[in-house]
């Protein structure tokens, strides 16, 4: 697992008097403006005669109250960029597989694990993990052998509400004649499922009412096809689909607008599977034929911010929080000007008596 951690970086100067410089508690870098005053006086004595003249300079440049900043806003181990630990209900990073026939729930939201299955059997142990994946292991589901993952859960309380799909998947072929679904569940009235129909992205979800999308474009090549990342959001606006960070343009032959569907009538007692769909009965259709890692399933949607945060620039993490990498980490300026205490001046003063 790589996780790029995000770096921060100032540059700051202070200088009065002379020209001196040193590094500001703020990291910044500042320019005061400058101001120039003379002054002369002429008096006339008899008691003295003298000429003098007499001048003083002082130039100084400093940063106390004015300042320009750039910095990474992620400059402590307190602060995390994006978190999503509070929302994650299922998380299968399918590396730690250790002979039993489950799918390890890595989250603490829910305890409950799924079984590994071909057809109606739990599957065998050299189908239960253990493949190449994006991070570390991944799971391969094998269509002629009816290969699924069984959450053991109906997801009822999530799908009665706003939710999100996340998950890495590598089909052996991007426009297969037959749908490979990522997962999906249906029960008479109530369906939800994630699928790749002829290498692009199909999401419906349905309760009484329901909305449909499907990316314009295709988001796998025909044939071979590499590790690709996938977030769906479902909320009561609308299905958005997001691959390799990016909103997908939805084709306009579908409907993913959410505004009308109520959400709360989702009924469904079926649970959910992965890598397989169900029939309005009960039966399992939609097998994949694909890798899948790192599957996720949050009860409400991501912001861009966290899809960012786990696709971590194509790396992948199975971190649920953490800091934004590099290339996309939100950056702050600020600057302000005081004439008070931060200022450049030069003065001279001259005076002459003659008597």
């Amino acid at each position: 697992m790589l996780l790029i951690n995000p770096y921060s970086f100032a540059l700051g100067s202070s200088s009065s008097t002379s020209m001196s410089s040193s590094s500001t508690s703020s990291s910044s870098t500042s320019l005061s403006s400058y101001s120039v005053s003379s002054s002369s006086s002429a008096s006339d004595s008899s008691s003295s005669s003298s000429t003098s003249l007499s001048s003083s300079s002082s130039f100084s440049l400093s940063s106390s109250s004015t300042s320009s900043s750039l910095s990474n806003s992620s400059s402590s181990s307190a602060y995390y960029d994006w978190d999503t630990s509070d929302a994650t209900v299922l998380q299968y990073k399918f590396e730690d597989y250790n002979g039993a026939l489950s799918a390890v729930n890595n989250t603490g939201i829910s305890a409950t694990d799924g079984d590994l299955y071909i057809g109606a059997s739990t599957a065998p142990t050299d189908q239960a993990g253990g493949r190449t994946g994006k991070i570390e292991s991944a799971f391969e589901y094998v269509r002629a052998n009816s290969t699924s993952v069984n959450t053991n859960q109906t997801m009822q309380s999530t799908f009665r509400d706003e939710f999100s799909v996340s998950c890495w998947v590598k089909p052996n072929d991007g426009h297969s004649i037959q749908t490979d679904s990522i997962c999906g569940v249906t029960h008479v009235s109530d369906r939800f499922g994630v699928r790749i129909n002829s290498g692009k992205i199909y999401v419906q979800y349905w309760a009484n009412t329901g909305a449909y999308a499907l990316t314009n474009d295709a988001v796998f090549p025909d044939g071979a096809t590499a590790w690709t990342h996938i977030v769906v959001n479902v909320s009561h606006t609308d299905i958005s689909i997001f691959v390799d960070k990016e909103n997908q343009e939805i084709d306009p032959g579908y409907d993913p607008d959410m505004s009308t569907v109520d959400m709360a009538q989702w009924t469904g007692t079926y649970d959910l599977r992965v890598g397989a769909d169900t029939t309005t009965g009960g039966a399992l259709t939609f097998f994949s034929d694909a890798l899948q890692d790192d599957f996720r399933i949050h009860n409400r949607v991501l912001t861009q911010t966290e899809i960012n945060g786990i696709n971590n620039n194509g790396f992948g993490t199975q971190a649920q929080k953490g800091y934004t990498s590099s290339s996309s980490s939100s950056q702050s300026s600020s600057s302000s000007s005081s004439s008070s205490s931060s200022s450049s001046s030069l003065s001279s003063s001259s005076s002459s008596s003659l008597s």
